[in-house]
Parts: structure tokens; sequence; C-alpha cells
């Protein structure tokens, strides 16, 4: 009963004293870092208010909830109040302000009586000189003795989110601390940077526009990690005109905007969509316009709404591509999803909307590298799903001529074969008729001179007989096409000595139409070669191997330069090769693949 008496009255006091705290007493003890958990501020709206007025305006300053103040994007300055006792045995120590150095004002002063002496003032945003540590971090020093005591104003103001969070540190802390968060940072740029230049190579040898917007555009994305992370004026003094949110987010939209219209081919999918970036161009250039007008804080806070717009525009154009039958927009949208995922996190860390720990703190990094990883798959996978794309059409068009010229050679053959028809059945019959009657009328009257008439008939059948099985070779269904084949190359050269030294039976290997288109094939080839002049013999080879036909003939004719389109297209349907060797002899290869 009397402890627990005890803990009742311990909690009442605590209570009652606590109004009375000194928030900004800070005590340094032998640590080698101290976080400052409380401390009181002031916020000034107008943020012009001298130093000593706020300094005499201590019982307007607030105790901290919290150890970190946030008051989001304003032209306010933030004046925080720290009565600091070194009681430890360093004297080298250092106030650090663990954000990312994004200020604008920065102000450090110390009270010594009823003066306050200026121990440093700097733009953060500028690269300057007087700033005691040159550093991508914020550091300013204390320089209090082993247990000294003094009052120290620090004055913030930025054209970002003003954020503090501060700590007191010793120089060694400070680069222990930097070694991991420097290979944290150069892991991510080395990424960055990695796919950049790859990105380089493959539009230098694609000519794909797509991979250099896709350059410019995580190359300002890296850019906006080297701002937000301090290192910006530091390690590129040249840069400083562009050290603000209001013109590095915009420059990295507007590239985003051209990337994404370019990559989904918005103008091709969407019209709607693509004329709606034209209009977010023109919107991505009011924050870059507010800033040039001193209006930095104006512009963030433009920045801060409008960045959801665009995230939410963006994926929308992810999606409807994507519903549209383009598949490099499922990539497309986990891309752009990891990266808005990652800034959103971070930037509600920074409103204090969630807690601040190592995946809140990282958001940017691995939005950004996962980002890159991403979208310069789906970068490949683009290319290699147009390629696929040329390789469909193109094998689509090869098949639909195929089928063009087998519908044109077919009825090629059922004109041939009419008109075969036509001189077999009607004229030829007539001349057959015209001669035996003058072949009676010559018995009869014994007149010799019908002879001739009746020879010259008679030389004109075989003609038109010789001419209709050009048209119609009607033995190929009596005697199949191998024997076909050998009649035809034997009537084709009546003048030279044929030799057949290897004759394959491809009777049954072959379709009705293959047949017909083989016939036709070597019919052509022989007349070529009797416009050219053969001397000496023929030689000829048909071997039938595995799913393939190959004929060779090996003449001593001029040469063969041209040869007629029928050729090409007949071959093209056997899914076929003809080559010509001309050296001693003229030897002709002609390959078939017959059923492919």
């Amino acid at each position: 009963m009397m402890c627990r008496l005890i803990t009742y009255l311990s909690i009442l006091l605590f209570l009652i004293l606590l109004p009375f705290r000194d928030f900004s007493q800070i005590v340094i003890v032998d640590s080698v870092c101290q976080k400052i958990e409380h401390f009181e501020w002031l916020v000034d709206s107008s943020g012009t208010q001298p130093t000593l007025a706020i300094a005499n305006q201590s019982g307007y300053f607030k105790p901290s909830t919290s150890s970190i103040i946030t008051l989001g994007s304003t032209s306010a300055a933030l004046w925080i109040k720290l009565n600091i006792t070194n009681r430890s045995r360093f004297t080298n120590w250092y106030l650090q302000i663990k954000q990312p150095p994004v200020f604008h004002e920065i102000g450090w002063y110390e009270r010594r009586g009823n003066e306050i002496i200026v121990l440093s003032e700097f733009l953060g945003d500028q690269p300057d000189q007087r700033r005691i540590i040159q550093s991508d971090k914020l550091l300013l020093p204390i320089n209090l003795k082993s247990e000294g005591q003094s009052e120290y104003y620090l004055k913030l103001t930025s054209n970002n989110i003003l954020r503090s969070k501060l700590q007191l540190v010793t120089l060694e802390t400070v680069y222990e601390q930097n070694s991991i968060i420097d290979w944290a940072n150069g892991i991510a740029w080395g990424v960055l940077l990695a796919f950049g230049i790859y990105n380089l190579f493959v539009f230098y040898k694609t000519k794909e526009f797509p991979y250099l917007y896709y350059l410019f555009y995580i190359l300002a994305w890296g850019i906006n990690l080297i701002f937000y992370n301090g290192y910006l004026t530091y390690l590129f003094p040249s840069l400083a005109f562009i050290s603000n949110a209001g013109i590095i987010i915009p420059i990295a939209a507007l590239l985003s905007l051209i990337f994404t219209a370019s990559f989904l081919k918005l103008k091709q999918n969407n019209y709607i969509l693509y004329n709606g970036i034209k209009v977010l161009v023109v919107v991505s250039c009011l924050p870059i316009t507010i800033t040039l007008l001193n209006g930095g804080h104006y512009a963030f806070f433009c920045i801060q709404y409008l960045m959801y717009f665009f995230f939410s525009y963006l994926m929308i154009c992810g999606f409807v591509c994507l519903r549209n039958g383009y598949k490099p927009a499922i990539y497309y949208i986990l891309g752009i999803g990891s990266f808005i995922i990652g800034n959103s996190v971070q930037n509600l860390m920074d409103l204090q909307l969630l807690p601040e720990n190592i995946v809140t703190q990282t958001g940017m990094y691995w939005g950004a590298v996962s980002e890159a990883i991403i979208l310069s798959y789906a970068l490949a996978f683009r290319l290699n799903y147009y390629r696929g794309e040329q390789e469909f059409i193109q094998q689509h068009l090869i098949s639909e001529k195929k089928k063009f010229l087998m519908a044109l050679i077919d009825e090629q053959e059922k004109e041939k074969k009419r008109i075969a028809m036509e001189l077999h059945d009607s004229i030829g019959q007539k001349l057959v008729l015209i001669k035996n009657k003058c072949w009676q009328l010559q018995n009869k009257d014994n007149d010799n001179s019908l002879k001739h008439f009746t020879e010259s008939t008679a030389n004109i059948i075989t003609q038109v007989r010789d001419l209709t099985y050009q048209l119609r070779p009607y033995q190929l269904e009596l005697i199949g096409i191998t024997q076909s084949l050998k009649s035809l190359v034997e009537t084709s050269f009546p003048c030279n000595t044929v030799c057949f030294t290897r004759l394959d039976n491809i009777d049954s290997m072959l379709q009705p139409v293959e047949e017909m288109n083989i016939y036709r094939l070597l019919q052509l080839i022989c007349e070529l070669l009797n416009k050219a002049t053969i001397t000496g013999d023929v030689s000829i080879t048909l071997k039938n191997t595995t799913h393939t036909i190959s004929i060779e003939l090996i003449t001593n004719s001029g040469m063969l330069n041209i040869y007629p389109e029928e050729i090409t297209e007949r071959i093209e349907l056997m899914n076929g090769s003809l080559t010509i060797h001309q050296k001693q002899h003229t030897v002709i290869t002609i390959l078939l693949y017959p059923g492919r």
C-alpha cells in the first residue's frame, strides 16, 4: 500500500513540475554522438526579424514535443534555442542537422551577456567558403570548453520542406556515420550512372530515341538525389544555380513526360493522353517560373501537390496502354510504380505522417534504383517486342505472298489446261480432219501437189501436240514425276547427250501441286539453258534425301546472269534455293523442301 502511494505521488510531482522544465537545457556527456530530444523553438512568420529581437523573446519560445520539427513548405524562419553544457572531456563538438541540407538561409549565433555573436551565416543552397566545415552535411561548431555553458540560437529557412533534426557529434562520429551513408549513395548513383551509360550505348547502336530520353530522365532524378542529400553544391559548385527543388524536380518531370510519350507510344495508343501530356508540360513550367521570381517555397508548395497528380497521370497512361494490348506497359507500370512508392514514402516521412526508419529514410534511393533496373529491362523488352512484331509481320507477309503466288500459279495452270484442251479438242481435231481429207484426195486423184500440203499439216499437228504437252503435261498422271522429269530433260536437249548420273524416285513424297511446281521449274530452267546455247553433254542429278530434293544440272552453256522471276517465285513456294556457279562449266543447283 505504501509503495503504491509513493508511486502516485511521484507521478503527480512530475506532472506538476513538467511545465517548469527547461527544454532548451542540453548536457553533453562523454559520448561521441548525442541526439537532441528536446529544445525550444519559435516561428518568425516574416522571416526578417533581427537576431537580437528574437533572442529577447525568450518567453515566446515553445518547448518541442518531438525531436523533429516540421513546418512544411513555408517562407517563415524557424528559430531554435539551445542551452548547452559541456560535461565531457571533448571540446570539438559540432551541431549537425541530420536532415539533408536543402536549407536556404542558415544562421548560427551565441549569446554572450547582452550581445548576440554571429558564429556563422551563409546560404545553404549556394557554395560559400564561409562554411566552417566543407562537407555535404550541415555542421556548426560549438567550441565549448569542458564544464562550459552557453546559449545558442539557430535560424533556418528553406525553399523546400522546412524540417530539422539535430544531434551533437564529433568529427570522428561524422566520418564513421558517413562511411555507411556514402557507401549507400555510391551504390545508388553508381547504378543510375551505369544504366545511363548502358542506355547511351544502346541508343548509339539502335537509334531508338526512348533510350536517349530515358538517359536524360534518370540523370535528372540522379541530380535530384545529389541535391536532396547535400552533394550538389559541394561536389559541383558550378551547378549551384539549379540547387533548388523548384527547378530540378520540374525538369525531371518534363523529361519523364517525354520518356513516357515515347516509350508508351501514346500518339498511336491513345491520342487523348498524348494531348494531355502537352498540357502537363506547360504545368511543369509553372514551378520553374515561380522559382525564377524568387518564390522558391511557393514553387515547392506547388510541386508537393502536383507531384501526386503527375504520378497518377503516368500510371493511368501505363494502364491504358496495357489495356490496349501494349505489353511493355506492364514493366513501365512496375518501374514508375516503385519510383512513386519510394518518393511518396519519403515525402510522407518528411511530413511526419510516417515514422522515421531505414525504409522511409531511404525511400528515394530504393525507389530510384528499382525504377532504373525495371525500366532498363522494360526498354530491352520493348525492343524485343517490336522485333518480334516485325518478324511476325514479315512471316505473315511471306505467308500471304506464298498464298497469293500459289493462287496465281493455280490460275495459270487452269488457264494452260483450258488452252491445252481447246488446242487438243478443237484445233487439233480440225487439223487432223484437214490432214485426212488431203490424204484422201491425194490417194484418190494421184495428185502429188497435195503431198506437201499434207506433210505441212502433219507438222502443224505435231507442233500443236507438243505445245499441248507443254501447257498440260499429262505424263505426270501417267508415268509419275520422276520419269516425267527425265523425259522433259531428254526432249529439251535433242541435240545434246543427256547423262543421268543419279535419278532417285520422288513419286511418293510430293503432292500433285508440288509435282507440277517442280516440273514447271525444271521446264523454265531448260528453256533458259537452250537460249544460252549449250555445247557438249548435259549432266543431271536428282537426289532424294530426308525431306529434301536436290536437282543439279551441269552444262557448257553461256553466262546466265538473268533468269525469269517465275523461277524465283516457284522456288520460294517450295522453301528452296537456287545457286548458279559459272567457271569451266555452268552448275545449277536447286534445293527444294516440299511440305514445309
